[in-house]
Protein backbone atom coordinates (compact mmCIF):
# COMPACT_ATOMS: atom_id res chain seq x y z
CA UNK A 1 0.00 0.00 0.00
CA UNK A 2 1.59 3.39 -1.03
CA UNK A 3 -0.26 6.29 0.91
CA UNK A 4 -2.71 4.55 1.43
CA UNK A 5 -3.90 3.13 -1.85
CA UNK A 6 -3.18 -0.66 -2.61
CA UNK A 7 -1.39 -2.01 -5.12
CA UNK A 8 -0.75 -5.17 -5.97
CA UNK A 9 1.22 -7.32 -9.04
CA UNK A 10 -2.15 -8.53 -11.14
CA UNK A 11 -4.15 -6.48 -13.49
CA UNK A 12 -7.97 -6.51 -12.60
CA UNK A 13 -8.08 -9.79 -14.80
CA UNK A 14 -5.80 -11.40 -12.22
CA UNK A 15 -3.18 -12.37 -14.06
CA UNK A 16 0.27 -10.80 -13.78
CA UNK A 17 1.27 -7.57 -15.39
CA UNK A 18 3.75 -8.46 -18.11
CA UNK A 19 5.53 -7.33 -21.20
CA UNK A 20 4.04 -7.72 -24.60
CA UNK A 21 2.04 -10.69 -25.90
CA UNK A 22 4.30 -13.83 -25.09
CA UNK A 23 6.78 -12.11 -22.66
CA UNK A 24 6.30 -13.73 -19.08
CA UNK A 25 8.45 -10.64 -17.20
CA UNK A 26 6.32 -9.23 -15.18
CA UNK A 27 6.23 -5.81 -14.06
CA UNK A 28 7.38 -4.46 -10.98
CA UNK A 29 4.67 -2.11 -9.18
CA UNK A 30 6.87 0.05 -7.47
CA UNK A 31 9.21 1.17 -10.26
CA UNK A 32 7.76 4.27 -10.40
CA UNK A 33 8.27 5.26 -7.00
CA UNK A 34 11.66 7.02 -6.59
CA UNK A 35 13.19 5.45 -3.48
CA UNK A 36 14.45 9.03 -2.11
CA UNK A 37 10.52 10.03 -2.58
CA UNK A 38 10.08 7.31 0.40
CA UNK A 39 9.41 8.64 4.31
CA UNK A 40 9.06 5.74 5.57
CA UNK A 41 8.00 1.68 5.61
CA UNK A 42 6.42 -0.38 7.68
CA UNK A 43 5.53 -3.95 7.96
CA UNK A 44 1.80 -5.22 9.10
CA UNK A 45 1.41 -9.01 9.77
CA UNK A 46 -0.01 -12.08 11.08
CA UNK A 47 -3.20 -10.98 13.05
CA UNK A 48 -2.68 -7.20 12.41
CA UNK A 49 -2.61 -7.20 8.59
CA UNK A 50 -5.71 -9.70 8.70
CA UNK A 51 -8.07 -7.33 11.37
CA UNK A 52 -7.32 -4.20 8.85
CA UNK A 53 -7.43 -5.45 5.48
CA UNK A 54 -8.85 -9.04 5.58
CA UNK A 55 -8.07 -11.85 3.69
CA UNK A 56 -5.81 -9.52 1.84
CA UNK A 57 -3.84 -8.91 4.67
CA UNK A 58 -3.15 -12.92 5.27
CA UNK A 59 0.27 -12.68 4.27
CA UNK A 60 1.61 -9.23 5.52
CA UNK A 61 1.12 -6.06 4.41
CA UNK A 62 3.78 -3.40 3.64
CA UNK A 63 2.96 0.34 3.94
CA UNK A 64 4.96 2.88 1.72
CA UNK A 65 4.36 6.26 2.95
CA UNK A 66 6.00 8.55 0.67
CA UNK A 67 7.31 12.82 1.86
CA UNK A 68 4.77 15.48 2.30
CA UNK A 69 5.60 19.40 1.90
CA UNK A 70 6.29 20.50 5.74
CA UNK A 71 4.90 23.85 6.41
CA UNK A 72 6.72 27.17 5.31
CA UNK A 73 8.42 28.31 1.89
CA UNK A 74 8.53 25.74 -1.06
CA UNK A 75 11.53 23.81 -0.45
CA UNK A 76 13.58 22.75 -4.15
CA UNK A 77 16.22 19.94 -3.55
CA UNK A 78 17.99 19.15 -6.65
CA UNK A 79 20.65 15.59 -6.34
CA UNK A 80 22.73 15.02 -8.53
CA UNK A 81 25.08 11.75 -8.50
CA UNK A 82 27.42 10.11 -11.20
CA UNK A 83 29.79 7.19 -11.20
CA UNK A 84 31.93 4.82 -13.19
CA UNK A 85 31.76 1.39 -13.53
CA UNK A 86 33.94 -1.25 -15.46
CA UNK A 87 34.92 -4.92 -15.28
CA UNK A 88 37.20 -5.69 -12.98
CA UNK A 89 38.39 -8.85 -13.01
CA UNK A 90 39.20 -10.20 -16.92
CA UNK A 91 40.03 -13.33 -17.71
CA UNK A 92 43.06 -14.16 -19.64
CA UNK A 93 42.40 -15.77 -23.02
CA UNK A 94 43.99 -17.53 -25.49
CA UNK A 95 44.73 -16.32 -28.86
CA UNK A 96 43.26 -17.73 -31.98
CA UNK A 97 46.85 -19.01 -33.00
CA UNK A 98 46.86 -20.81 -29.45
CA UNK A 99 43.40 -22.24 -28.85
CA UNK A 100 43.78 -23.68 -32.35
CA UNK A 101 47.17 -25.40 -31.59
CA UNK A 102 46.08 -26.46 -28.37
CA UNK A 103 42.73 -28.15 -30.12
CA UNK A 104 45.23 -29.84 -32.66
CA UNK A 105 47.12 -31.44 -29.62
CA UNK A 106 43.77 -32.42 -28.00
CA UNK A 107 42.54 -33.79 -30.86
CA UNK A 108 46.34 -35.78 -30.74
CA UNK A 109 46.28 -36.50 -27.11
CA UNK A 110 42.79 -37.98 -27.14
CA UNK A 111 43.78 -41.53 -29.06
CA UNK A 112 41.47 -40.74 -31.79
CA UNK A 113 44.72 -41.68 -34.18
CA UNK A 114 44.16 -45.62 -35.84
CA UNK A 115 47.69 -45.83 -36.33
CA UNK A 116 47.55 -44.93 -40.30
CA UNK A 117 46.00 -41.46 -40.37
CA UNK A 118 44.00 -38.79 -39.01
CA UNK A 119 42.73 -35.33 -39.73
CA UNK A 120 43.69 -32.54 -37.56
CA UNK A 121 41.18 -29.75 -36.83
CA UNK A 122 43.15 -27.26 -38.04
CA UNK A 123 45.68 -27.69 -41.11
CA UNK A 124 49.09 -26.14 -40.94
CA UNK A 125 48.21 -23.56 -43.64
CA UNK A 126 45.13 -22.53 -41.27
CA UNK A 127 47.90 -22.02 -38.18
CA UNK A 128 49.91 -19.85 -40.10
CA UNK A 129 46.82 -17.19 -40.79
CA UNK A 130 45.83 -16.96 -37.52
CA UNK A 131 49.29 -16.37 -36.09
CA UNK A 132 48.91 -12.80 -37.61
CA UNK A 133 45.48 -11.99 -35.45
CA UNK A 134 44.96 -11.13 -32.06
CA UNK A 135 41.74 -9.58 -31.37
CA UNK A 136 41.18 -9.34 -27.42
CA UNK A 137 37.01 -9.96 -27.65
CA UNK A 138 36.88 -8.58 -23.65
CA UNK A 139 37.92 -5.38 -25.56
CA UNK A 140 35.42 -5.77 -27.86
CA UNK A 141 32.64 -5.50 -25.73
CA UNK A 142 33.47 -4.42 -22.54
CA UNK A 143 33.61 -0.27 -21.33
CA UNK A 144 33.83 2.01 -18.53
CA UNK A 145 30.54 2.77 -18.07
CA UNK A 146 29.14 6.17 -17.13
CA UNK A 147 26.05 6.17 -14.76
CA UNK A 148 24.55 9.69 -13.83
CA UNK A 149 21.00 10.29 -11.90
CA UNK A 150 19.42 13.65 -11.27
CA UNK A 151 16.65 14.37 -8.61
CA UNK A 152 14.91 17.16 -8.13
CA UNK A 153 12.14 17.68 -5.48
CA UNK A 154 9.89 20.34 -4.82
CA UNK A 155 7.87 20.38 -1.78
CA UNK A 156 6.01 22.89 0.73
CA UNK A 157 2.47 23.24 2.73
CA UNK A 158 0.08 26.08 3.80
CA UNK A 159 -3.31 26.49 5.55
CA UNK A 160 -4.89 24.90 2.18
CA UNK A 161 -2.51 22.06 2.02
CA UNK A 162 0.36 20.20 1.36
CA UNK A 163 2.35 19.23 -2.05
CA UNK A 164 5.29 17.01 -3.15
CA UNK A 165 6.38 17.06 -6.60
CA UNK A 166 9.58 14.62 -7.62
CA UNK A 167 11.19 14.13 -10.75
CA UNK A 168 13.88 11.13 -11.43
CA UNK A 169 15.95 10.88 -14.03
CA UNK A 170 18.63 7.80 -14.44
CA UNK A 171 20.53 7.18 -17.33
CA UNK A 172 22.98 3.83 -16.72
CA UNK A 173 25.32 3.10 -19.43
CA UNK A 174 26.17 -1.23 -19.23
CA UNK A 175 30.10 -2.34 -19.18
CA UNK A 176 28.85 -4.57 -22.00
CA UNK A 177 28.35 -2.36 -24.83
CA UNK A 178 24.56 -1.96 -26.20
CA UNK A 179 23.27 -2.67 -22.17
CA UNK A 180 22.12 0.33 -20.97
CA UNK A 181 19.47 1.25 -18.47
CA UNK A 182 17.40 4.49 -18.74
CA UNK A 183 14.87 5.56 -15.84
CA UNK A 184 12.44 8.53 -15.86
CA UNK A 185 10.03 8.71 -12.97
Amino acid sequence: MIDGVPFNNTNSGGTPSSIGGDEKQTLNILAFLDPNEIESIDILKDASATAIYGSRGANGVVLITTRRGRPGRDKVELNVNMGLAEVSNRLDMLRPYDYARFQNLAYQHANLYDGTSYTLPYTQAELDTLKGLSTDWQDAIFRRALTQQYTLNVSGSNENGSHSLGFNFLNQDGTVINSNYRKLA
